[in-house]
């Protein structure tokens, strides 16, 4: 059994989580649903992603259970290219073991970035 944990937080891009979670439960289909996949965010409550779609995650990450995959989605706003979005810096920094956003990861678990996601884990 897989463990995926998509990372959520607010004005992360939609498809950066909704796509990967549409090819994770599928896989876990064809290997009779032995796989677990769940939405992960800072905290518990509604987040607003980038777009304005808003989605409740299943779980806020110090209430995650071990994952053996977390991706990141990206997550800047569209009007500025150049500034990660101080909330996508937060919530992974905070999922890559760090107890603030300042103080760096304690232990890092295999991560995967997803598109502008990429440049998070670098930002951290």
């Amino acid at each position: 059994m897989t463990t995926f944990g998509l990372l959520i937080f607010d004005e992360a891009e939609e498809l950066d989580f909704c796509g990967p979670w549409e090819v994770f439960t599928a896989s876990s289909m064809i290997r009779d649903f032995s796989d677990q996949v769940m939405l992960i965010a800072e905290q518990p409550g509604p987040v607003r992603c980038g777009k304005g779609m808003r989605i409740t995650p299943d779980c806020a990450l110090e209430d995650a259970p071990p994952l053996d995959l977390l991706p990141v989605p990206g997550g800047r706003p569209a009007t500025d290219r150049k500034v990660p979005s101080p909330a996508a810096r937060r919530a992974t920094a905070l999922a890559l073991g760090a107890s603030s956003p300042r103080s760096g990861p304690a232990f890092q678990e295999p991560t995967l970035s997803v598109r502008r996601g990429s440049f998070q884990p670098g930002r951290t």
